[in-house]
């Protein structure tokens, strides 16, 4: 068995740079391909703040069959109450399928400084005010 060895002992800087920037061109094209050809949109919750609808969630992206299929829990920050009521509008705004076999709306009074989340069993919880972290 004969074994051969290829060495290359010169380098251009001017094929080693295209070169890179080829393969980062291709690699960025081909992820916009990939986002693009597979968008979903999800279902858009707009929230009555007082005075107009304003966007306010997206929940379940990419939930186009049953096997994807899940609970998502969304915040509404902007929703206010409106004579007794809380109006919200789920809107389908790209010619898409998907499936949304439930709603509902889960109020929670809580005590000021505290946020409340959902814990991904149906029910919630309160957490503490988090302050920002200032550095490591």
């Amino acid at each position: 068995m004969q074994r051969l060895w290829v060495e290359r002992r010169e380098t251009s800087v001017a094929r080693t740079v295209g070169l890179t920037v080829a393969i980062a061109a291709a690699a960025l094209i081909t992820v916009v391909a990939i986002a693009l050809s597979t968008k979903q949109s999800c279902p858009f919750v707009y929230s009555w703040d007082g005075t107009q609808y304003v966007f306010d969630a997206e929940p379940y992206g990419g939930a186009i069959t049953r096997g994807l299929e899940r609970d998502d829990y969304s915040e509404l920050e902007h929703l206010r109450e409106q004579n007794g009521r809380l109006p919200i509008a789920v809107n389908h705004e790209v010619d898409e399928t998907q499936f949304t076999n439930f709603v509902e709306l889960w109020v929670a009074d809580h005590a000021p400084g505290t946020r409340v989340a959902a814990d991904g069993m149906a029910s919630c919880m309160g957490l503490p005010a988090f302050s920002s972290c200032r550095g490591a």
